[in-house]
């Protein structure tokens, strides 16, 4: 009697792995730069409507190599209706209130874990204001985690934090944001 248990066991395991062998596997792609160095996390999609669309002039506005900022991997969505971002600037420099690189989340301090969290040196920006805005319908951003950057004091690393890049240029009046509100000094 234990012998025929011991085979059924077997033929059953023998079948069950047999099964288990067909079934699609799921592998989780390694998300990739544009240096082909892994980076961390993957593209997150804009809240609200949003269509993923190909624009490939601003992919290259918004990637950037391995310790040279910037996004690591992005994709490029068109926002159908207005979705709230927020920027952390230089207030020494004006004209960097409506830059192109901002947050889908308020941003809390410490300054130092917000410079680590979105690889932003120092030299790049003070980092002691806030604004808000909303990015107007019909423009297209690019949106990906965090590429890594070499900076005076270090190398930030990359991270799974998304950034928003949208397309704005002050000097020649091309702005993609609205109903802005300033949130004054920050942290």
């Amino acid at each position: 009697m234990q012998h025929v248990t011991r085979r059924l066991f077997s033929v059953l395991l023998i079948f069950t792995l047999a099964a288990c062998s067909q079934l699609p596997r799921t592998e989780t792609a390694t998300l990739l730069g544009m240096d082909g160095v892994p980076c961390v996390g993957e593209v997150e999609n804009p809240p609200g409507a949003a269509l993923e669309t190909s624009d490939p002039a601003l992919l290259k506005q918004a990637m950037g190599a391995s310790e040279k900022g910037g996004v690591c991997a992005a994709k490029v969505f068109q926002i159908e209706k207005s979705v709230r971002v927020y920027r952390v600037w230089d207030s020494s420099k004006s004209y960097t209130q409506l830059g192109r690189w901002w947050a889908l989340t308020k941003p809390v301090g410490p300054k130092d874990a917000y410079r680590k969290d979105y690889a932003i040196c120092p030299s790049w920006s003070a980092l002691d204001h806030l604004v808000a805005c909303d990015i107007k319908p019909g423009t297209a951003i690019a949106m990906g985690p965090t590429q890594s950057a070499a900076c005076e004091d270090g190398i930030y690393p990359k991270t799974g934090l998304n950034q928003v890049f949208i397309p704005n240029n002050a000097a020649v009046k091309q702005i993609f944001v609205e109903n802005c509100r300033d949130e004054g000094v920050w942290p």
